[in-house]
């Protein structure tokens, strides 16, 4: 879960340039038109957070920033903004047609309002899927496109889970964990486990291939039209001609080979018509499991390919690339399949 307790004049006068004396740029970050870097405190000379913005013809800059606890906060900073310094202010955001959100804003300077969000990991799953921000503030209605949203703020989430919470200092590597006969432990997936997932498809999505992808938003998500395996998605997105799905599950709860199964026979289900399906063996290197389902019906048909990619963390992730409407088109999965391979081997 997402939390924001990163204290407020530390972000204020950190993503508001130029940066304060208390705190001094190590290193730099850049992401498409998203550009910071990483503070630390002059006085600790410890790690304070992570930073970055994005400046719009508007002449309005918009700040995300995440400390060694993954708490952040979002900012909007102008010289045409005439805050009372200290002042808390009524602000609304939308994002898409979503419906608008009323959270307070504290003004930081005259030109600089900062704003808590709530503590909840859908929040990143709007901004990550989004397209467009609308911000009422004092009156008026601002508007962002959040275009590399989701891959600045994956980077920004790396950048700060590479620091200790405690002592603000970085993390020395661990040692790899030793094999052991004991049987896997079972757990649960997280809220953590999620945004995790969001940033390994955030940086798949960062290539130029996949320039045409873009991620499906919460509301989107919910609409009762789509079928279960849609609606139960921990993360989803459009491809051209397609829906693409991931599923997160533990392998000490279940296996893949479980997995696969119950995949199979959910669809079968589902289907009204003809059904057929079938094992695909990977013949370089077996890192996933691949599946395809067809539904010849009337009135539902769909192909899938389903990837069973499992993770170092006693996790699996489920992919799917779902046509609807069609049993004679298989979805294209080659790029998104040499993708995986590459990310898992560097994982």
């Amino acid at each position: 879960m997402i939390r924001w307790l990163l204290s407020l004049w530390i972000i204020s006068v950190g993503l508001a340039a130029p940066v304060r004396a208390d705190n001094y740029k190590v290193s730099s970050l850049s992401s498409g038109n998203w550009s910071g870097g990483v503070y630390r405190d002059r006085k600790t000379d410890q790690f304070s957070y992570c930073g970055m913005y994005a400046s719009y013809k508007s002449g309005i800059s918009v700040h995300f920033a995440i400390d060694n606890d993954q708490e952040w906060r979002i900012g909007f900073n102008s010289t045409s903004f005439n805050f009372r310094d200290g002042q808390d202010y009524t602000v609304a955001y939308s994002i898409d047609n979503s419906r608008p959100t009323v959270l307070k804003g504290t003004a930081r300077s005259s030109t600089f309002v900062l704003i808590d969000l709530p503590s909840n990991s859908s929040l990143f799953d709007q901004f990550r899927g989004g397209t467009m921000l609308s911000v009422g503030v004092s009156g008026r209605v601002y508007q962002f496109r959040l275009d590399g949203t989701a891959r600045a703020l994956s980077m920004l989430l790396d950048c700060a889970r590479q620091y200790d919470s405690k002592s603000g200092e970085a993390r020395s590597a661990q040692p790899a964990p030793q094999p052991s006969n004991a049987p896997p432990s079972k757990r649960g997936v997280t809220p953590d486990d999620r945004l995790d997932a969001t940033r390994f498809v955030a940086n798949l999505f960062a290539k130029g291939a996949f320039r045409d992808y873009r991620f499906m938003t919460s509301d989107e998500l919910s609409d009762k039209k789509w079928p279960d395996l849609m609606r139960s998605a921990d993360v989803a997105w459009i491809a051209p001609n397609a829906v693409g799905l991931l599923h997160i599950f533990s392998t000490a709860d279940h296996s893949i080979d479980d997995q696969l199964s119950t995949a199979l026979a959910s669809d079968a289900k589902a289907c009204q018509g003809r059904f057929a399906s079938g094992k695909v063996n990977e013949e370089e290197d077996g890192q996933f499991k691949r599946l395809f389902t067809i539904c010849d019906d009337k009135e539902k048909s769909f192909n899938v390919e389903y990837l069973f990619l499992p993770r170092k963390n006693g996790l699996a992730y489920r992919f799917a690339t779902m046509i609807f409407g069609r049993s004679d088109q298989a979805p294209d999965n080659k790029e998104l399949r040499e993708a995986l391979k590459k990310a898992n081997w560097q994982r």
